[in-house]
């Protein structure tokens, strides 16, 4: 998700620290781990890549090849009351724009109809209930 935009690079940090205490543990990492936040934006891409290869984990690079899987964490936050449907639609059209998978696109569309709510004749609570719709196709849906 963070080569998506859809996290921060401290946040990566975080996580790396939180993999140490976990057990897990490469030279990489343990850099990772060190790294201030005012220099993770300049760091984290070049060792996220290089700790989880020394961890034998895959990365993907932004990209569709990651869409849908941060896409569904995004999701899985909006059925876990962590965030808002009004909160959710507006990261998902940041983070992927027009013209994405076409799981993720009503999402994005939504994020446009609560722009101009007052004019649809919709309320908010139709719009929500939209929302959680198009999060559970998304979460439902296979491995597209």
């Amino acid at each position: 998700m963070w080569s998506l935009d859809a996290i921060p690079s401290e946040a990566i940090v975080d996580a790396a620290t939180n993999a140490l205490v976990a057990g897990l543990d490469s030279q990489s990492l343990r850099v990772l781990a060190g790294t201030l936040p005012a220099a993770a934006a300049v760091e984290v891409p070049e060792l996220l890549p290089r700790a989880m290869g020394e961890l034998g984990l895959a990365f993907a690079r932004g990209g569709t090849d990651g869409q849908l899987p941060a896409a569904r964490a995004l999701a899985r936050e909006l059925t876990t009351g962590a965030v808002s449907a009004r909160a959710l639609v507006a990261r998902m059209h940041r983070v992927f724009g027009h013209d994405t998978h076409a799981l993720i696109e009503p999402l994005v569309v939504l994020d446009d109809v609560y722009d101009i709510l007052e004019f649809t004749g919709q309320d908010e609570a139709d719009v929500e209930r939209q929302v959680l719709e198009a999060a559970e196709r998304l979460l439902g849906a296979g491995g597209d």
